[in-house]
């Protein structure tokens, strides 16, 4: 049943992989509707989709579920199709150009139905989140972090950063360039997710993700590629694996959440970035090819990372102030057995703005401190901050 209640957080779930187009709730509201010709080959595509509301893990508080089908009618009447929550290869009966192109049906038709939900629902839309597993997370990365003016934070479990594969209604030749509707852009330039990254200084929707070294739809590699993309520009993020394959590597995913439940975050709430924290696992450099004689040997651990860990892991913060001259926050992690250190660097500020060239103070409460200058993105970041296991430590930076 749903309460009615207003102002309530929204979890859109993103469903893996399904030849049944992938199961809505086994309750709460059901919807069918007919798509707009911007979300298909065809205008008047049928879909469906559900809206449940359940219990927050842990919690006595409630939030929202969006369960929509990804799959589509294929066009000869045979099934369903695919669109790895992107959309597909293919010329709209309604298009001007002749050759196929990459159409992201399908997260246009996304964007609409959260639109729709947030306002029959009364959802509070600062408090919208995504998360989905297998296919799921490859749409949660390629669709859902894209977003920042959306979503708060997003979950994918077992993602691919570079997408490798492209659903289409028509045969593509080897060699073939495919490129997006303006017919420039190419496809695969457009869902390397890692690239993505590197070119956004702004902020990010918090990223909490995980997989197993040996998952063979989504490499460790490229895991490893948007560990270091996103810590290079100081963005929010946890990410956990261990030694599973596509199936078991799932369970990491327990990690992530302990530390960093959708509940910590909101569109206009600041919170601590973390980056080269001193107790983070070491996950070597993913996979390699290596050759071997007239073959091609896939090695795997190629520099004996760990076979299992995780990057900024157990990290707890409170007290959190956003003001015109001063951002401040008491942290701890959980984790720590002895001394360690750790960056810092606030994010999604509200009200505490750094400008380019600025010089700020920065203090804490072990009697630390110094000046730290605002670099050319307008992120201030305190390095390599102390804190003692099983102690608070309180960071202040100020004008």
């Amino acid at each position: 049943m749903l309460s009615g209640e207003k102002h309530l957080p929204l979890m859109v779930s993103l469903h893996a992989s399904s030849a049944r187009g992938g199961p809505g709730s086994d309750h709460g509201d059901y919807y069918l509707f007919w798509g707009r010709r911007q979300w298909g080959y065809r205008d008047g595509l049928p879909w469906q989709f559900t809206v449940d509301e359940r219990t927050v893990p842990n919690t006595h508080d409630r939030r929202l579920s969006l369960r929509a089908r990804e799959t589509m009618a294929h066009p000869n009447g045979n099934g369903t199709r695919e669109s790895y929550w992107f959309g597909y290869h293919c010329v709209p009966q309604w298009a001007e150009h002749k050759e196929p192109r990459a159409y992201d049906f399908t997260e246009r038709r996304m964007l609409w139905l959260i639109d729709w939900a947030k306002n029959a629902y009364h959802v509070d839309p600062l408090r919208v989140y995504a998360q989905g597993g297998s296919m799921g997370a490859w749409g949660t990365a390629s669709f859902a972090l894209r977003h920042p003016e959306l979503f708060a934070a997003v979950y994918p479990n077992r993602p691919r950063m570079k997408q490798r594969g492209l659903p289409s209604l028509v045969k593509i030749a080897a060699n073939t360039p495919v490129t997006m509707p303006d017919g420039t852009t190419d496809y695969y330039d457009r869902m390397d997710m890692v690239a993505f990254v590197k070119e956004h200084d702004g902020d990010l929707p918090f990223i909490g993700w995980c997989c197993g070294r040996h998952d063979g739809f989504a490499t460790f590699k490229e895991q490893i590629e948007m560990v270091r993309a996103l810590t290079a520009g100081r963005h929010g993020f946890a990410f956990a694996w261990n030694n599973g394959n596509h199936s078991t590597g799932a369970a990491a995913m327990r990690e992530v959440m302990r530390w960093y439940p959708p509940e910590k975050f909101a569109r206009n709430l600041s919170y601590p970035s973390f980056s080269n924290s001193s107790i983070d696992g070491h996950p070597g450099t993913g996979e390699v090819e290596a050759p071997e004689g007239n073959r091609v040997r896939r090695v795997l651990n190629d520099d004996n990372g760990a076979l299992e860990g995780g990057i900024n892991l157990g990290f707890v913060w409170t007290d959190l102030v956003d003001e015109g001259d001063k951002w401040s926050v008491s942290l701890s992690n959980e984790l720590a057995e002895e001394e360690m250190t750790v960056d810092v660097t606030p994010r999604r500020c509200q009200k505490f703005i750094p400008r380019n060239g600025e010089h700020l103070k920065w203090t804490d409460s072990a009697g630390g401190g110094g000046t730290i200058a605002v670099d050319r993105t307008g992120l201030v970041t305190v390095q390599h901050l102390k804190i003692m296991p099983g102690q608070m430590t309180v960071l202040t930076i100020s004008q």
